[in-house]
């Protein structure tokens, strides 16, 4: 009778916790398709030039929801073969997390080089009105962070926003050393109720940005600050994750070898 509650206690955890994973995954994934729609409807970009951001964000969606969809399957179908699976697949990739964990760690691998990269991705060639996804979510990473560019507020000049694109094209390879009068996003403004907020910059008779109504730091070296300074938080969650998946490991084996002994005892 005890052995019998604990295993269906052991199962109904396993189910669970997979379940609500798997929720997660889903979440993940709709908002990168969220994004990635975003881009392709308003932006008209084609696969080889999608957000790398966006595409990473996919990609660790679509994993966590098929891996938790394994052991949910596993669980409540009592299959060995699915559970074996899931364990296998936890494995491969625990060692991976840990791999690319030490990596950073000892500096051996560098992550601000893909950040440097996606910040500049965004600020170059995907925000703008028509792309909503990217506008909010970019729009608040530069009112949480008090921050305005990827190095500055001078790099929404040569922007999609401004239509750097467009202007290029019509005047040719020359305009890419001329400055045109350009805008710059609200969000980047330390009070975006300012009328002066809105205002134009022509760099010809306006060649500094006024601090007091924008940000002037960019956006690239505060991500890079909030990583650092909180490095150690970083560290506590990914060892709690690493955690949760050993112990998702580890039930799962046992889960895994119950079934294997109530098959045994049959007739």
């Amino acid at each position: 009778m005890c052995s019998s509650c604990c295993y269906s206690c052991l199962k109904a955890m396993v189910f669970i916790v997979n379940f609500l994973v798997m929720l997660v995954g889903m979440f993940v994934t709709g908002v990168a398709v969220w994004l990635l729609v975003s881009e392709h409807l308003f932006l008209s970009s084609s696969w080889e030039h999608f957000s790398l951001n966006s595409l990473a964000l996919l990609t660790v969606g679509l994993l966590v929801s098929l891996l938790a969809f394994l052991g949910c399957c596993g669980a409540i179908t009592r299959s060995k073969c699915l559970l074996g699976m899931f364990v296998i697949s936890l494995l491969v990739l625990l060692v991976g997390e840990v791999a690319v964990a030490v990596l950073i760690y000892f500096k051996e691998l560098e992550y601000r080089p893909l950040l440097t990269e996606g910040v500049h991705e965004i600020v170059k060639e995907k925000y703008h009105p028509n792309n909503t996804a990217t506008v909010l979510y970019w729009d608040t990473v530069q009112q949480g962070f008090e921050c305005c560019g990827s190095s500055g507020p001078i790099d929404w000049a040569h922007s999609l926003y401004n239509g750097y694109q467009e202007n290029t094209k019509e005047l040719g390879i020359g305009a890419r050393q001329t400055v045109l009068p350009f805008t710059i996003p609200s969000s980047c403004c330390r009070n975006m109720d300012d009328p002066l907020c809105s205002s134009t910059i022509t760099p010809k008779f306006k060649t500094v940005i006024d601090e007091n109504i924008y940000y002037s730091e960019g956006c690239l070296r505060k991500t890079i600050a909030f990583i650092s300074s909180n490095s150690l938080y970083l560290m506590i969650s990914a060892i709690i994750i690493i955690s949760i998946e050993i112990l998702g490991i580890i039930f799962s084996t046992c889960l895994c070898c119950a079934i294997k002994k109530i098959e045994d005892l049959k007739p």
